[in-house]
């Protein structure tokens, strides 16, 4: 806490105090500075700060204490989910769950002998009873473990597209709970995250929101490939081919669908998926946009998801938090491992950060997906032995 700003200079004849042969720039001149101010004042401490490592090192060879900017480090995230196994039971609780759709979190605490301070709110909690088991939701402010039920036959056969495991149902649950304002998703590629978050935010609006508004970072794999032509919707449709893909594995066009749609020019599936979306963007139910472009919007009542978050800082990531007013709902989805910038880790980064401050408050949930259900061995190679 606390401290003062000061604008000082330094002059070309002022790098004799250096070593000699230093080129005369910009870094080695915040370096000749911090040497000054080390020679002003022999009493105090002088240290030279950057996340650039030759900088540090010439800062040492000067004999200038140097040091990483550090953000604040994330040790262990927790997963969001939780095993309980129910002994001391004078009754069936498996059964009254499933009955009654709740159970007190005396009676399970009770039954467990699970200390109570493990319990966070809205955790995912796989109970078992000898040959018998169940899924629950911790509701903490209401003293409750809420059943969360899996899917029927019939529903199978009828939906699109449903949750394909226990991890998937709890995210499910988290996402579609209006209480839960802030849902995290965290985890490798393929276990269905983005996927699950639009899912859900097609299913609420409009009943539930005005719209649902994804922002997507427009960070590039390799080399850049420069100028885009176009409006910023022109520009920005290369980072959108992830939305594209999601809807095509919720909407799950068959061929009778594509078939009778009637219109004009849909003569395959992906046609037919690129309709539906433009549909929705022309009916107001849906926004795609840079997350350049966050800072500033109105996202009143809105189900709003960012994309690919690990790439922020947590200052970038208080911005986006506080964004969402009203009724509306912030889902973060992202893989802590896949930094795209440097000076940043997987314990550094503005999603760990606020996974981390957010934990304990009941309207937030956060979930690490483990199970890859979408992209199979490929992704399971790459995220095992490429580190």
């Amino acid at each position: 806490g606390g401290g003062n700003y000061y604008v000082s200079f330094t002059k070309d004849e002022d790098f004799r105090y250096l070593p000699v042969g230093l080129e005369q720039k910009n870094d080695n001149r915040i370096i000749l500075l911090a040497k000054l101010l080390q020679m002003k004042n022999p009493g105090r401490q002088v240290i030279f700060v950057s996340n650039d490592v030759l900088p540090r090192n010439t800062a040492n060879a000067c004999g200038i204490k140097a040091e990483e900017h550090k953000y604040v480090h994330v040790e262990r995230l927790y997963a969001g989910t939780i095993n309980i196994e129910l002994v001391e039971c004078k009754e069936n609780l498996i059964n009254r769950l499933f009955k009654e759709g709740l159970v007190s979190a005396e009676d399970i605490i009770l039954a467990s002998g699970i200390k109570e301070e493990l319990l966070i709110p809205n955790l995912g909690c796989y109970l078992s009873f000898g040959q018998q088991s169940a899924l629950a939701i911790f509701k903490k402010g209401d003293g409750l473990f809420r059943l969360v039920r899996g899917f029927d036959e019939k529903t199978k056969a009828k939906a699109n597209f449903i949750p394909k495991n226990a991890e998937q149902i709890f995210a499910h649950y988290m996402l579609m709970d209006p209480k839960i304002i802030t849902v995290a998703l965290s985890g490798p590629a393929g276990t269905g995250k983005t996927t699950l978050a639009i899912d859900a935010g097609y299913k609420s609006v409009p009943k539930h929101y005005e719209l649902m508004h994804i922002f997507r970072p427009t960070q590039e794999l390799g080399e850049k490939q420069g100028y885009l032509p176009g409006t910023l919707t022109k520009k920005f449709e290369p980072w959108t081919t992830p939305i594209y893909d999601a809807f095509d594995t919720i909407c799950n066009f068959k061929k009778e669908d594509i078939k009778d749609s009637g219109k004009v020019g849909i003569n395959n599936r992906e046609e037919r998926v690129n309709r539906h979306v433009q549909d929705l963007v022309s009916a107001g139910q849906l926004k795609m946009s840079p997350i350049n472009h966050l800072q500033g919007c109105n996202l009143r009542d809105q189900y709003v998801i960012v994309d690919e978050p690990q790439n922020f800082k947590q200052e970038d990531m208080k911005k986006i938090a506080s964004r969402p007013a009203g009724a509306a709902k912030l889902v973060l989805t992202g893989d802590p491992d896949q930094i795209a910038k440097a000076h940043m880790d997987a314990k550094s980064n503005g999603f760990v950060w606020l996974i981390d401050r957010y934990k304990g408050q009941e309207e937030f949930a956060h979930l690490l997906l483990q199970k890859k259900v979408f992209r199979g061995r490929h992704a399971e190679m790459a995220n095992e032995l490429l580190g």
